[in-house]
């Protein structure tokens, strides 16, 4: 008969589909009876899973912990607390992305002073110059706070390595840009006037002629978010100025609610947040305004767009292909087909999914953030720290 292996903790599923995590706690110190502890988690079985095994660390006992210590128990049990009281909310996010996407992955298990230099070397030769640089930085400071609290003893971190070339960014092909690129491109472009229209094309889907038609009165920001009111298009035909109502409400559809909505999460949404405060003038109507109570011309924007590619090191593909960019850059995430339809606007996945369903912000911020977490760039939480 084979011998059970005994577990740590039970995860089970309740009736409404939420999971219900139960672990044991140290034994009472009066009664000597064991007790345990319950909490519920709303999410998939591999976040109970996650959750399961980062309380098997905090509840661990001491002296166990510290000898041959994890990176991932040093990060649940010390400095994941460390940060979360020390830095800003910003910059704690921005620590907690690498780590989720990089370092636990690749180096969680393993023991920290058992990380040899060669693995780190290996691992950054597979990054982008901004992934590797973030990394770094983290894994830096993580490990130093560790030694300097005699965690540790050899310090994997304390050498120097060598960032990835910054001119050879990962790309996917010269139609389209995957995510790493375009976090690149974003960090490199500072003043440009079409910037808003490029974050909200490139993170947020829209087409070029619906990011230039985003009046301010269209934008409304939340914590961590910002939803796009999708509401008309504006091309310039034959030197004319043409604004098409085409997303208002018609025959076909049923509801106010069939309007689309696309969402923004940060870091995207607080950058373009940014812009559009710096660049707030009184009589600004339009996202992209003119200065004269008109929208930019975006056929005179995509042509500075392209010419801004002149003097930086990145395959030039058009405004167009940046929605391309960003539906694959969905896919790859693992954003259900369902949701990026709607996001993006289709109606050729379901008549229930283009016209009768609600869309659900709150529902779809909650997936972009869980989808763009992973390799956000960093670099404007970690980088600036």
């Amino acid at each position: 008969m084979a011998k059970r292996t005994r577990t740590w903790g039970t995860i089970s599923k309740t009736k409404n589909g939420v999971y219900r995590i139960r672990y044991p706690l140290s034994d009472d110190p009066i009664t000597g009876k064991r007790r345990q502890a319950s909490e519920t988690i709303h999410g998939t079985k591999k976040d109970a899973e996650l959750r399961l095994a980062e309380l098997r660390i905090l509840n661990a006992p001491l002296d166990q912990i510290k000898r041959n210590i994890s990176v991932d128990q040093f990060w649940i049990r010390y400095y994941y607390p460390h940060i979360k009281k020390n830095q800003a909310p910003a910059t704690v996010r921005g620590y907690e992305s690498v780590y989720r996407c990089h370092i636990s992955p690749q180096f969680g298990k393993k023991e920290m002073e058992n990380i040899q230099v060669a693995e780190v070397k290996s691992y950054l030769e597979e990054l982008t110059y901004g992934s590797a640089k973030s990394l770094l930085k983290t894994m830096r400071a993580m490990f130093n706070y560790a030694e300097d609290g005699e965690y540790i003893h050899r310090n994997v971190m304390a050498r120097r390595y060598k960032l990835p070339n910054k001119n050879t960014s990962r790309r996917m092909n010269s139609e389209i840009y995957d995510k790493e690129t375009l976090d690149e491109l974003l960090e490199e472009m500072t003043d440009e006037y079409w910037l808003a229209g490029f974050i909200v094309s490139a993170f947020g889907g829209l087409r070029r002629e619906e990011a230039f038609g985003l009046k301010r009165e269209d934008i409304e920001f939340f914590e961590g978010y910002a939803t796009l009111k999708i509401r008309r298009t504006v091309q310039y035909i034959n030197k004319e100025l043409v604004i098409s109502d085409e997303c208002e409400e018609s025959p076909d559809t049923k509801t106010p609610e069939s309007k689309r909505i696309a969402v923004l999460v940060d870091p995207y949404a607080q950058r373009l947040r940014n812009i559009l405060s710096e660049a707030e003038r009184e009589n600004d109507i339009w996202m992209l305004d003119d200065g004269f109570g008109a929208p930019i011309n975006p056929d005179r924007a995509a042509s500075a767009y392209k010419r801004w590619f002149t003097n930086h090191p990145f395959v030039y593909i058009p405004w167009k292909n940046l929605r391309a960019s960003y539906s694959t850059m969905l896919e790859d995430l693992g954003v259900p087909i369902e949701t990026a339809a709607k996001l993006l606007g289709h109606s050729n996945i379901s008549t229930t999914y283009a016209y009768y369903t609600k869309p659900k912000v709150k529902h779809f911020k909650a997936i972009l953030d869980k989808a763009f977490s992973c390799d956000r760039d960093e670099t404007e939480n970690v980088t600036n720290s």
